[in-house]
């Protein structure tokens, strides 16, 4: 799949014409023909639903479900993806849906996503045509406001996961049509 092979040819040169010249940078960390170390990102397909908390020391990208908080540095929630809880990263790329808190340093939302979450964030960047509902703040006014609240008792992940299970009933019972009486 990917190749390490060395060459001989000058930075954006290619030591033959058939072989395209490969470019990294940083400014797009998620593309798919990016040449990147698997063991630095991990991937949440499509078919997949999660239940859980999910930590990371590198960066995800959601293409599936998430129910429940991410830790991670960078994530990215793809135009199909669902994320349901609380994010914390430095940075959000939001394509997708998410309902929760999040907290990053640097929040893109593109004009795919559906946001209907608190965000808390130093820069913000919002595409027309996205759909927000929520509220914005700094990451210094979280900081503040939960310095002073009261931390409540944690809920034990039983509760959660069966909460999230009734949530997902109620939801496909809500798509299911009603009959019509006549």
């Amino acid at each position: 799949m990917y190749q390490s092979k060395k060459s001989d040819s000058v930075a954006g040169q290619s030591s033959s014409p058939a072989e395209p010249a490969t470019v990294i940078t940083n400014a797009q960390p998620f593309t798919e023909n990016a040449a990147a170390d698997a063991s630095e990102f991990s991937i949440i397909n499509a078919w997949l639903t999660m239940r859980g908390d999910l930590e990371s020391d590198g960066d995800i990208l959601v293409k599936g479900r998430v129910h429940g908080n991410i830790i991670c540095k960078l994530l990215v929630i793809d135009t199909e993806a669902v994320v349901e809880g609380t994010i914390k990263a430095h940075e959000v790329i939001i394509r997708g849906t998410t309902r929760g808190l999040i907290q990053a340093h640097r929040v893109s939302v593109e004009k795919t996503a559906r946001v209907d979450s608190e965000v808390y964030q130093d820069a913000i960047a919002i595409e027309e045509g996205a759909r927000f509902k929520g509220a914005l703040g700094t990451l210094e006014d979280y900081v503040t406001a939960t310095a002073t609240a009261v931390v409540p008792e944690p809920v034990e992940r039983a509760v959660t996961a069966s909460l999230y299970h009734l949530l997902d009933q109620a939801r496909s019972a809500q798509q299911t049509p009603m009959p019509v009486a006549r």
